[in-house]
């Protein structure tokens, strides 16, 4: 069953994977949990996107992921890796907060 938390209600799920980094002070403003172990999340974080890409290339890597893509430009950065049979999408784009991280895996 897909559950979807929004605002107050949003947590990161308890079951949610230990390998896949947070940036720092990263706190959920949307939550979503599918079957088979698929998560995505969403929330503002107070760090321009350079930085949050920096974060997402040394903590994925450091935490087993393999980068497969990736995508940088001024307002916008798109970056995708692998793990296991595990695939782990991360978006940053800018926000009145400073930059909206998307964050999706699922099993490939």
């Amino acid at each position: 069953t897909l559950k979807i938390a929004t605002g107050e209600d949003a947590e990161i799920p308890s079951d949610f994977p230990e390998d896949i980094p947070l940036y720092p002070g990263f706190k959920p403003e949307m939550v979503s949990s599918m079957p088979g172990g698929g998560f995505s999340l969403a929330g503002a974080v107070p760090a321009a996107i350079p930085a949050v890409k920096s974060h997402y290339d040394q903590a994925a890597k450091k935490n087993g992921w393999t980068e497969t893509a990736s995508i940088s430009e001024q307002h916008v950065a798109s970056l995708t890796y692998e793990k296991e049979k595990r695939f782990l999408q991360v978006t940053a784009t800018p926000d009145a907060k400073g930059t909206m991280i998307s964050i999706t895996t699922a099993s490939n």
